[in-house]
């Protein structure tokens, strides 16, 4: 990724290789993935201006329109499995965060 001195992005262009770091997954399938929603019309992927190597990935409208989508039916089907929790949910994200502060020690 390419950095400033402060730690930030230089620019707000999103690479491929920016999606697969920040997604841990193999460059190869995201590249496939990403030609798949190039396809349908959901992105484009374009050169980027200084690494010929480098693809920008930049939503389309369909695709923006298609996430917003998926962002509410995400969070819905979140709301909905967790409901079951009620009053209960506070202390049981508790607990998931202890596992996890515990495990990554």
């Amino acid at each position: 990724m390419n950095l400033n001195r402060a730690g930030l992005k230089k620019s707000d262009a999103v690479t491929q290789v920016d999606i697969a770091t920040q997604s841990n997954a193999d460059r190869m399938m995201v590249s496939k993935v990403l030609r798949t929603l190039e396809e349908k019309g959901f992105l484009t992927r374009q050169e980027h201006e200084t690494d010929t190597r480098a693809k920008i990935v930049r939503l389309t409208t369909t695709g923006e329109k298609i996430l917003q989508k998926a962002i509410i039916e995400v969070e819905n089907a979140d709301l909905d499995f967790f409901d079951i929790l009620g009053t209960q949910l506070p202390s049981f994200n508790s607990a998931i965060l202890q596992l996890i502060q515990k495990n990554m020690e």
